[in-house]
């Protein structure tokens, strides 16, 4: 059966060194893949009561919360008076019990407020919380999520309690990814996004992505000097470079053509045709997706020919 819902165990236990993984997550791994529950929870339970605030256990009991909560249709057995619901997956459709999808999740929260720093537990609830689409709950970790990397000033750790290199880039990364999905599900002009995007520029007032996606707000608002206001701030703040690990800014993205070709776009839709004009050119003339490129040069023609125009008629 293909799971819906995210099993965050596999994913943290195959990317664990041998070296560091512990006995007791051994023996989870290795009756979690052979089905064997009953040993898995054995195994949990020792290890809750020899460690009881260890933030990997904590994944680990999630984890064994959130598989007895999936129950693949085609096997479906349904407990009397259990809340449940369908989710279906690429393969198999699987029913949720909602109550046990609920103890997976205050338990990952215990968790959390045990060991606020482990940015694993926080990317737990917010995969699952997500595949399941629970977004009211989804917006509020992020709000907290934002809250307690500035507690912690980014000191972030993983796994193990690894410490995360490039530790404030990393969740910058991270909760870029977030968002954007969120975008994708609800749209950029959900109030939600631009709470979010306001709360993250004020603790980042230099990450091109807060006044990216700003600027993609306002323009789906139509509120296109606002739009400029942040897309300018992009442009202004983007260099060449690929890296630049002063504002957390990383990869061609981030590049000033990419911004020029948004900038221009939002002047052209506001019919500020001089300064289209001139954002298009530079586009043009730095590395940004071919097909942007191709559209660029044929606003430039079409713009050229109604500034003229324009001004022809002005002079007549």
């Amino acid at each position: 059966m293909r799971k819906t819902i995210i099993i965050a165990i596999v994913i943290t236990l195959a990317t664990s060194s041998f070296a560091q993984t512990n006995n007791y997550r051994e023996k989870i791994y290795r009756y979690t893949n052979t089905k064997n529950s009953d040993s898995v929870f054995y195994y949990i339970e020792k290890w809750r009561l020899e460690t009881p605030d260890n933030a990997d256990m904590y994944i680990a009991l999630a984890d064994y919360y959130l598989d007895a909560c999936q129950t693949s249709i085609s096997a479906q057995n349904t407990t009397e008076g259990a809340v449940q619901e369908y989710i279906y997956g690429y393969n198999d459709p699987v029913v949720i019990n909602n109550s046990v999808f609920n103890l997976a999740q205050e338990t990952i929260l215990e968790g959390i407020k045990k060991n606020p720093n482990r940015i694993d537990l926080y990317q737990w609830r917010f995969n699952t919380l997500l595949d399941k689409g629970e977004m009211y709950d989804h917006i509020d970790e992020i709000y907290s999520f934002i809250k307690t990397d500035s507690i912690i000033k980014s000191r972030w750790l993983f796994d193990d309690y690894t410490k995360v290199t490039e530790s404030k880039n990393y969740f910058l990364t991270k909760l870029t990814l977030i968002v954007r999905q969120m975008a994708e599900q609800k749209g950029y002009v959900d109030n939600n996004l631009h709470n979010i995007m306001l709360k993250l520029l004020k603790q980042y007032p230099k990450y091109i992505y807060c006044h990216f996606y700003l600027g993609a707000i306002e323009s789906g608002n139509r509120n296109w000097s606002k739009a400029i206001e942040y897309y300018s701030n992009c442009y202004n703040m983007a260099g060449n470079i690929t890296v630049n690990y002063k504002t957390y800014n990383m990869g061609t993205q981030y590049g000033k053509p990419i911004y020029a070709y948004i900038l221009a776009e939002t002047y052209f839709e506001t019919k500020n045709y001089n300064d289209a004009l001139k954002y298009y050119r530079k586009a043009k003339r730095g590395n940004i997706p071919h097909e942007y490129k191709k559209l660029a040069k044929i606003r430039i023609k079409y713009l050229k020919n109604k500034l003229k125009e324009l001004k022809d008629k002005d002079a007549a």
